[in-house]
């Protein structure tokens, strides 16, 4: 199934309704899949077909993520990013690219924190990793981190 329609049938499956800005915001995260986009990159997205203020954008793309369909992330100076989940329900992990901004997504290692957390008495609840540094593209073009 392509991912648009796989996105529209977990909306529906969750009985939530898509609307026109709905639709507008997942077109703009999958015409950028793999990126991290603040809510001011949607706004510079927006075709000029399309009416949609910051408050609108804000809303659905919180929409999105309670439904679990985008993840946020929180850069070094607390700007808000959201990438879509394209691997929808399965838990990963990012390498972020701070020359171009690409996201590539990793596999969940678990095991990495699992015997520290238990020698500690830790309960873990949740996680998030964030791993950053420089794609080859970036590399190739000469950047330095």
């Amino acid at each position: 199934m392509e991912l648009k329609q796989q996105i529209y049938q977990n909306l529906r499956n969750q009985g939530c309704r898509i609307t026109a800005h709905k639709r507008s915001l997942i077109e703009m995260l999958i015409n950028n899949l793999g990126r991290f986009l603040s809510i001011t990159d949607l706004e510079n997205l927006i075709p000029d077909s399309v009416s949609m203020d910051t408050s609108t954008i804000y809303r659905t793309v919180m929409t999105l993520q309670e439904h679990g369909l985008i993840e946020s992330m929180i850069d070094d100076n607390g700007l808000t990013s959201y990438m879509l989940c394209h691997e929808l329900g399965v838990h990963h992990h990012h390498l972020i690219c701070t020359g171009c901004g690409k996201t590539i997504i990793i596999p969940c290692q678990p095991q990495l924190w699992q015997d520290a957390s238990q020698q500690c008495q830790f309960l873990v609840t949740h996680h998030k990793v964030e791993i950053y540094g420089l794609c080859a593209d970036c590399q190739a073009r000469g950047l330095k981190s």
